[in-house]
């Protein structure tokens, strides 16, 4: 029985998934299993992954697509390990990330174990940093708003306990990890962990799931503020109503939506007297780039991690493909 299973789901991205499979199957010190599931790919996807005589990859295929949480949830049923890790198949893994994760302090009685992560662009270079936050009062965080270092190829959870709690909500199109991550804490009392180092590259690109399916971010903001209702409650918490309308009006910019950006910036102003959502409205009028220059908010400098390098041009992740790269 493996250690962990790793479950990435995929979709017609194969000259994006060739590199994050490569980073999957290199991780070190863990004995782990790799399950792809093909979510009803047309691409050279199929026939690609038929190439690889890899022994801890297991393929799973639906013969039409049923999205990325229906994906998810296939490979989890047939996940081996003790502990599970999802990852989407455009992003980035430093090879200690699963090691450091697993042994990260308070994990053997940790609902999830997560780590820092940097924002990236097309040439690896980083936009953006995200600390992994602490874990006490992490729950109450998640209930309040999205408080997970990047996206869904973060945290790594218990097989059985994210079995118990039902998988990926298919109803969710965007923010199913977020419903995900906080049904685990629910059912695990809270208990969190963390590894304090960047192990996760969070790519940001254009054809991301999160701008294709934008125009969708809104409802799903909806199911989850009425679903978790009663927890928030319970425990005396306000959902971060002025954080989140930021977080999709940015989707919706880096979407090259202006109108709907500055229609959930105005909303907010109105609904939450927030005056810094009208100036980011006129903001986006003046266009992105001044935005950023304007922006109070600055990335903190980093020293890009070694380990970026290993999916560079000519570096040992950089593809796990076999035969020539895709035009």
């Amino acid at each position: 029985m493996p250690e962990i299973s790793i479950v990435i789901p995929t979709h017609n991205r194969w000259s994006l998934l060739r590199r994050t499979l490569a980073g999957a199957l290199a991780q070190e010190d863990v004995d782990h299993e790799v399950i792809v599931v093909d979510d009803g790919s047309g691409d050279e996807t199929p026939a690609r992954l038929a190439e690889l005589e890899e022994p801890r990859l297991h393929v799973l295929r639906n013969p039409s697509a049923k999205g990325v949480a229906n994906a998810r949830n296939l490979g989890l049923e047939n996940a081996r390990g003790s502990w599970v890790a999802f990852l989407d198949d455009d992003d980035l893994w430093s090879p200690r990330k699963l090691r450091c994760q697993l042994d990260a302090p308070n994990a053997g009685d940790a609902a999830i174990v997560y780590t820092g992560a940097i924002m990236i662009d097309a040439d690896l270079e980083i936009v953006d940093r995200q600390d992994a936050p602490e874990p006490e009062g992490m729950l109450d965080e998640l209930l309040s708003r999205q408080a997970i270092p990047g996206g869904c190829s973060n945290l790594i959870t218990r097989t059985e306990l994210a079995r118990q709690v039902g998988g990926f909500d298919t109803k969710l199109k965007v923010a199913e990890d977020w419903d995900m991550w906080m049904r685990l804490l629910l059912a695990g009392k809270g208990r969190a962990a963390r590894c304090d180092e960047f192990h996760y590259g969070y790519y940001q690109h254009g054809v991301s799931s999160v701008l294709l399916n934008k125009d969708v971010i809104e409802s799903d903001y909806e199911r989850i503020t009425a679903k978790f209702a009663e927890a928030r409650r319970e425990r005396g918490v306000e959902i971060d109503s002025v954080n989140i309308s930021r977080w999709l009006a940015k989707n919706y910019r880096r979407a090259g939506d202006r109108r709907g950006a500055i229609r959930i910036y105005l909303r907010a102003a109105r609904e939450h007297r927030d005056f810094g959502n009208v100036v980011r409205a006129a903001g986006v009028l003046v266009g992105e780039k001044a935005m950023r220059r304007l922006s109070p908010y600055q990335p903190e400098p980093m020293t890009p991690p070694a380990w970026l390098d290993l999916y560079r041009p000519g570096g040992r992740l950089e593809s796990v493909a076999i035969g020539p790269d895709p035009a």
